[in-house]
């Protein structure tokens, strides 16, 4: 668990840099920006991808053009494809600070989604959600809301991009949990090994299909393509540890975690506008910064209600009364995940 919620806040603060090099990107060139970055940084990723599948390529390679593994592949390739075309679009219209915060509504569609569909065959996960974890799902969206209120209204273009891009990534999320399920259950690969394979996968099939596009740059420079490498790299680290987040600890759990890059990006590019980058980002006034605080305190309380699951499961590790003299708090708690799991003392 711990290590699934470390990989998570991993995946959402490399994130919150793509998206400033995006903004940054789309604002210091000319027209076909968005285009230009879209194609060249998946480009980049399918590069990172084909080099990383060379360390990764399983011996039973044959089972990776099994269905059980194909599909979700490609369904999760084409769903990221067409939901960063729609972030990177939305990027051009308004800053990240106000972007990025509406991406924590993934939470509540992912959610609608695994009711819908269920929980991926073979996924870690839960199948059905306590009054502790609708809370937390609950609290994450008017966290999401609350950090891109800042006093203006978003650019029509900015807020269909960055809906489009929503639903799509909810989808290709989806996907990520039935690809590394099935790596797991198919390839008989391990976690640490069924994780990164699978984004390696994701993002070579992804720079495939970006590589009839490049007829398509409008600036096809060596200045250019070195311009793209800092979104690619980041995106692509993000989605090396959104796979083994969602691997970890389940599609929902690591989505309110990538949550947080709402809180780390507003962060980020406030210090960037202090800088004088305000093309990336403005200043904003002490009660905008207030407000975001407050948001993203509610997202933190998303996470920990979330991992708690049930107030019931917190109990004194060492029984009551005389028992418990002498002995420190942080010795006497015990959270269980589950009722059938065993419980773990916190140190």
């Amino acid at each position: 668990m711990i290590g699934g919620i470390l990989c998570g806040l991993s995946s959402a603060f490399s994130q919150s840099f793509s998206y400033l090099f995006t903004r940054h990107f789309v604002h210091t060139r000319g027209p076909g920006a968005s285009r230009d970055l879209f194609i060249l940084g998946h480009l980049w990723m399918g590069l990172f991808g084909g080099i990383g599948l060379l360390f990764l390529w399983p011996a039973h390679a044959h089972l990776l053009l099994d269905w059980p593994v194909l599909w979700p592949l490609l369904g999760t390739s084409l769903f990221y494809l067409s939901g960063q075309a729609g972030l990177t679009y939305a990027l051009r219209y308004a800053e990240a600070s106000r972007v990025t915060p509406l991406l924590g509504l993934k939470v509540m569609l992912q959610t609608l989604v695994i009711l819908a569909f269920g929980m991926p065959s073979g996924a870690v996960g839960d199948r059905f959600l306590t009054a502790f974890q609708w809370l937390a799902v609950a609290l994450c969206c008017v966290g999401a809301i609350s950090l891109n209120y800042s006093g203006g209204r978003m650019h029509p273009r900015a807020l269909a991009g960055t809906t489009w891009a929503l639903f799509n990534f909810v989808l290709s999320d989806y996907h990520i949990a039935l690809l590394v399920a099935a790596l797991i259950k198919h390839g008989g690969l391990p976690i640490g090994h069924a994780a990164p394979l699978g984004a390696c996968l994701q993002y070579a099939t992804s720079g495939l299909i970006a590589l009839p596009l490049l007829a398509l740059v409008h600036d096809r420079s060596a200045r250019t393509f070195r311009a793209a490498a800092p979104f690619a790299i980041t995106w692509f680290g993000a989605m090396l540890f959104l796979f083994a987040t969602i691997g970890m600890v389940g599609v929902i759990l690591g989505t309110i975690l990538q949550s947080t890059r709402g809180v780390m990006t507003i962060l980020i590019a406030s210090a960037a506008a202090r800088l004088g980058q305000v093309h990336i980002e403005p200043l904003h006034g002490r009660g905008v910064v207030l407000r975001r605080i407050a948001a993203g305190s509610l997202m933190f309380a998303a996470v920990t209600l979330y991992v708690i699951k049930d107030p019931r499961s917190i109990k004194l590790s060492d029984g009551a009364g005389e028992g418990l003299r002498g002995v420190p708090w942080s010795h006497r708690i015990t959270i269980c995940c589950s009722p059938a799991d065993s419980c773990a003392k916190t140190a």
